[in-house]
């Protein structure tokens, strides 16, 4: 994933530093669900290996998708067909994760037991 900005004409001199904004972990995790859960295999650029990132990439690999990482790149194969009985899913402390994978799970017909920290 990766943002780019130009600078205003007049603006930010073009020489003060690079014009890409770094990755945003909130914005990983949702493009990370969606390719983990679909069909196919995807490549996200700019990932950060965050600690919500990699405990999300675990989530999705105990539900079936495959993640690997190169660099800044994130490589994931969806799940979508693949059937679990149970899937035992920890979230830790994982917020973003936790809430927008519930709502997810529930559409896929799965059994799923999912775990967080006191915190979550």
């Amino acid at each position: 994933m990766q943002l780019h900005i130009s600078p205003l004409p007049g603006g930010v001199p073009q020489d003060l530093g690079r014009r890409e904004l770094p990755g945003s972990k909130s914005h990983a995790q949702r493009a990370m669900l969606l390719a983990g859960l679909m069909p196919g295999t995807w490549e996200l650029k700019g990932a950060t290996q965050s600690q919500d990132v990699v405990v999300l990439g675990e989530a999705l690999e105990q539900l079936g998708a495959t993640l690997s990482w190169t660099r800044d790149r994130l490589h994931i194969t969806g799940r979508l067909g693949r059937r679990r009985s149970v899937a035992e899913v920890d979230l830790a402390e994982n917020g973003t994760g936790a809430r927008t994978l519930l709502v997810l799970l529930a559409r896929l017909g799965d059994t799923f037991r999912l775990y967080g920290r006191e915190g979550l």
